[in-house]
């Protein structure tokens, strides 16, 4: 039997299969928090950033690369789902005063993984991030949520056999729509399966998710 390699390896995956087992994941998880249930409404974002050729063409080809196959300009791919496909992106949130405000769940997804992004890159857990606690720059205004909800796992390839080894992509899940902490419940639920949808398709990708710090109580 020919040895597997990172080629033969992405190949057997299925892109559209990786995709459905986040979102049907996050949508069991979700089918258990009420407000999800009762509404269905929320949205469920998957974003996907390559990190070697390969893998950009196994997302779709969209980064340019040059001729050693270094990503010079990285093309993040990203889905975005309804919690419920009879659902709404929008929500309607009830203020600490009792008024109701409409809050589009589409873009709050986005501001959550755009700090899980600046967590990682710089290795801080939340309460570590003395920057963002202390400055108030790190705020809706200006293009984040510090709410928790977006999860980030790296997926390698790593084979002892064929002296391969390469980090193949970053992929963050993030679920908006509910408390802070039952969306962190229903990321990491979807988190926890793709896991195991990567394992399970070859022993050789490894799955490491970020720290960012505690689930809040």
């Amino acid at each position: 039997m020919e040895k597997e390699n990172m080629m033969t390896a992405l190949m057997d995956l299925d892109n559209a299969a990786m995709l459905d087992c986040i979102v049907e994941s996050a949508r069991e998880a979700a089918g258990k928090i009420p407000v999800f249930a009762k509404t269905g409404n929320g949205c469920i974002r998957v974003t996907m950033v390559p990190l070697c050729q390969r893998a950009d063409e196994w997302l779709g080809g969209g980064s340019k690369c040059d001729d050693a196959g270094f990503i010079l300009d990285v093309c993040e791919y990203e889905r975005v789902y309804k919690i419920s496909p009879t659902g709404s992106h929008t929500i309607l949130y009830t203020c600490d005063d009792e008024h109701v405000e409409p809050v589009n769940c589409y873009g709050y997804s986005a501001l959550k993984t755009a700090y899980a992004s600046r967590l990682r890159k710089f290795g801080f857990q939340r309460r570590d991030d003395k920057e963002a606690i202390e400055s108030g720059y790190f705020c809706e205004e200006n293009g984040w949520s510090t709410h928790f909800g977006s999860t980030v796992m790296t997926v390698s390839y790593v084979n002892s056999n064929t002296d391969e080894h390469a980090d193949l992509m970053r992929i963050y899940i993030c679920v908006s729509g509910a408390e802070s902490h039952e969306d962190h419940a229903c990321a990491s639920f979807a988190m926890m399966k793709l896991i195991q949808f990567f394992t399970q398709s070859s022993e050789n990708f490894k799955c490491v998710v970020f720290n960012a710090g505690e689930e809040p109580k």
